[in-house]
């Protein structure tokens, strides 16, 4: 299976579960901070990617 594949996948089944509103999958090389909602808190993550 290609990483394309693989993404498209884990997009879907991510799509498909109930309470995920969007899962903004991204090639890691952009991503500089990861926000995570849970509940009434955002907990905000940085990546080697922000430095």
């Amino acid at each position: 299976m290609t990483v394309d594949v693989a993404h498209e996948r884990l997009a879907e089944r991510l799509s498909a579960t109930p309470g995920v509103v969007e899962h903004g999958l991204f090639e890691p090389q952009t991503v500089a901070e990861i926000l995570i909602g849970d509940g009434t808190e955002v907990r905000r993550t940085r990546t080697g990617a922000s430095q």
